[in-house]
């Protein structure tokens, strides 16, 4: 607990000068430890600079085959984002921050709106699946959130659908695990992928690639 709160501390420091947020990363009363540190930049030339931060602080870049996606590597890992994106498919964009005290410290995190998007999106479309301890933080965040605001912002990325499902069933609330079988997702509507469409296809060839090569 004490070395993870230690490496945010570290990256802190490191960004202190940078506009970006932690996402996915930190939780009140350290209810919930993740394995690494997710930063998301929107900024390119902050990005830029981000990057070079980290190759001069003795940071490892391990390769990704994700758009949009960087990990670096020291005693710890931590996953540069320049989009709120996995698999080379956006689910948000202009993500806003607020600023929480964690152990006495300042962070950047998304507002409360994003940050229940982020995790959602995540959980359904990557994961495939959501436990309960996220559950029950999306209900608590929802407390102070417009759930026609949040199918609005989604609704632009083509995935509103999830936002309703996760809205209105509820064996989600009462299951330990919940496996997301499949969701709606609307490309035709999505025009970050329009635009990102080359993107994707070139990591779904990379993707196939790596598969390959580590048979």
């Amino acid at each position: 607990m004490e070395k993870f709160f230690n490496n945010l501390i570290e990256v802190n420091l490191l960004l202190k000068n940078i506009d970006f947020v932690f996402f996915k990363t930190i939780f009140p009363n350290y209810s919930y430890l993740p394995s690494d540190i997710d930063i998301l930049i929107q900024d390119k030339e902050n990005f830029d600079t981000v990057y070079k931060i980290f190759l001069n602080s003795n940071f490892k870049e391990i390769k990704e085959v994700q758009p949009f996606k960087f990990r670096f590597v020291k005693d710890f890992q931590v996953d540069l984002y320049q989009k709120i994106s996995w698999g080379g498919i956006s689910f948000l964009d202009n993500v806003k921050k607020r600023t929480i005290k964690f152990k006495e410290a300042s962070f950047p995190v998304p507002v409360k709106e994003d940050e229940f998007l982020i995790i959602l999106a995540h959980s359904f479309f990557t994961m495939k699946k959501i436990d309960k301890f996220w559950v029950e933080y999306l209900i608590g965040l929802l407390k102070d959130l417009d759930k026609n605001k949040l199918i609005e912002r989604a609704k632009k990325f083509g995935w509103e659908d999830a936002v309703n499902f996760f809205l209105e069933n509820k064996e989600i609330k009462k299951s330990n695990i919940f496996l997301i079988k499949k969701l709606k997702f609307d490309f035709i509507h999505n025009k970050e992928f329009h635009k990102e469409i080359l993107n994707y296809l070139k990591w779904r060839f990379n993707s196939f690639l790596w598969k390959i090569s580590k048979r």
